[in-house]
């Protein structure tokens, strides 16, 4: 029993930091003909997204914002632009077919544009400084393009509920024995569905 909690509280907090995504101020979010800076984006707002097996454009609801600062930011340069992300920011290679954060991209790795087309990586650079940043949640496939590129959002607001539901919540609206275990194989999944997006 006590074990189970462990585990549960371990999970949690790994799932928080692993789904955890900052953005920079004054990147832009796409929605629809526009692009507007991430600061300014409202609760409720329809923003551009993507379906989940990546195939067809969709659109997504904003359901949470918050703000805070880091100390370290990439510079990714696509050749046209450059772009400003933060370290744990996670974005998808659509050669590679997985999310990479942006402190391991390469110039090996490419982009998906909001244009559904291939934007290679041709160089990155680490900056040391103070950046404010958001963290933006939206429903869906909890995609989002900023500047151009598809992105993860931040879900951790999400994983809290699941899991006191879980661990805490039964069949009757009670604790049981059975309640942990369940909390354990949701947040697993979790986990697991985030790595293989």
């Amino acid at each position: 029993m006590k074990s189970n909690l462990l585990k549960l509280t371990l999970l949690t907090v790994a799932s928080l930091l692993s789904l955890n995504a900052d953005i920079v101020k004054g990147s832009l979010l796409k929605i629809g003909n526009e692009s507007t800076p991430i600061e300014q984006v409202k609760l409720g707002q329809i923003v551009d997204s993507l379906t989940k097996d990546k195939t067809l454009l969709a659109k997504a609801t904003v359901l949470s914002t918050s703000e805070s600062t880091v100390s370290t930011a990439i510079e990714v340069d696509l050749g046209n632009r450059k772009i400003l992300m933060t370290e744990n920011q996670t974005f998808y290679d659509p050669v590679l077919k997985k999310w990479i954060k942006a402190a391991n991209l390469t110039s090996q790795n490419s982009l998906l544009g909001d244009d559904m087309t291939h934007r290679p990586v041709k160089s990155t650079e680490r900056i040391i400084g103070k950046f404010e940043v958001m963290k933006v949640s939206v429903d869906g496939s909890h995609y989002i393009f900023s500047d151009g590129v598809l992105t993860h959002n931040f879900m951790g607001f999400v994983a809290i509920p699941i899991f006191i539901y879980y661990a805490f919540k039964g069949r009757n609206g009670r604790y049981n024995k059975n309640s942990t275990s369940n909390a354990l194989k949701a947040g697993q999944k979790m986990v697991n569905d985030h790595k293989t997006r």
